[in-house]
């Protein structure tokens, strides 16, 4: 993938039925690939180092991460926002019982990203 012409990577998180879409690029590549994808403009104020957000595709939500760099730091900030949201739209609550799910769903993300 070039960052020049970057392309969202897909995860499918089959035990949840989720889509997660991802990229690392540059701002302004990332702003060309929302509206291309999903016709949504993004603010370049809310673009710092990395974002997350669910969008409407193909008569469903989807969840999609952007990352202007590869920092595990970032990147795990922004997949547990990705994880929240996969629970919440499962109807799982954190809690001390639903934790080890969330910890399991963060760890299956940051895998499939293979990076």
């Amino acid at each position: 993938m070039s960052i020049d012409n970057p392309k969202f990577n897909h995860i499918f998180v089959d035990v949840y039925g989720r889509h997660v879409y991802w990229v690392i690029c540059p701002v302004e590549n990332f702003q060309k690939l929302i509206y291309n994808h999903f016709g949504k403009k993004v603010k370049k104020s809310k673009l710092e180092i990395g974002y997350f957000n669910v969008y409407n595709y193909q008569n469903d939500k989807v969840c999609v991460m952007w990352f202007l760099t590869d920092a595990i730091d970032i990147i795990t900030h922004e997949v547990f926002h990705c994880t929240s949201w996969i629970m919440k739209y499962s109807n799982i609550k954190l809690s001390n019982s639903s934790e080890e799910a969330y910890a399991y769903l963060i760890q299956y993300i940051i895998q499939q990203m293979k990076l």
